[in-house]
């Protein structure tokens, strides 16, 4: 009983782990999703700084940075980006230039998170996209921990895709971007859970052979 009581302590302990870990498209919006292999792309690198043919990258409109390619009919664009951090990013923030004020005159923004779509996503403080629970890995090596959460991409180079900026791309100016990754306590907890599913495991199968 005590084992088997411990076999679900720790599954909920890894429960609340993946919850820590994971944390309606509109006019205009923006959607982020996952992508593979795309000719341009900043790079997210050490420090989790944000840098296009080696130039750091600060405010950028997506219609005419080099790493976005804007579609056929010009109303909206992909900006492409590749995690070379050394970290697994969990949470993508933008923040708009436009005001609060003028994204209401247009209809608002909403968006939505294709990279994990249980984690949802927000639009807080009026004027800015915020991404969490994207479990990203880094190009060098694809951690067993993030493959395990299947509704999480585990391809380092991803894409945001803005639209619903016809006829007034200054709205779709970008004044920052930033990148976050999961915090230690996150990450311990989820071990913990792990190491007790599989210690709690062994028991069983051992009192089983016996």
């Amino acid at each position: 009983m005590m084992r088997r009581n411990g076999i679900v302590i720790a599954a909920v302990v890894l429960l609340l782990s993946a919850s820590a870990l994971a944390g309606t498209i509109a006019d205009p919006g923006g959607i982020i999703r996952s992508g593979a292999d795309y000719a341009n792309y900043a790079i997210i690198g050490p420090g989790l700084t944000l840098t296009f043919n080696g130039n750091p990258v600060g405010s950028f409109n997506p219609f005419t940075a080099g790493f976005c390619m804007p579609d056929l009919s010009g109303d909206s664009s992909q900006c492409n980006f590749e995690n070379q951090s050394g970290q697994i990013i969990n949470n993508v923030s933008q923040l708009f230039a436009a005001t609060p004020a003028q994204f209401e005159a247009a209809g608002g923004m909403t968006c939505q998170n294709e990279i994990n779509p249980e984690a949802g996503c927000g639009t807080d403080p009026g004027n800015a996209l915020f991404f969490p629970g994207l479990g990203i890995p880094f190009v060098f090596e694809t951690p067993a921990s993030v493959v395990a959460f299947s509704s999480t991409n585990t391809d380092p180079d991803f894409n945001i895709l803005y639209f619903g900026f016809e006829n007034n791309h200054d709205l779709a100016t970008i004044a920052s971007t930033s990148f976050n990754v999961p915090e230690p306590s996150s990450l311990v907890l989820l071990f913990t859970g792990l190491f007790g599913l599989s210690l709690g495991w062994r028991r069983h199968k051992l009192a089983h052979a016996h």
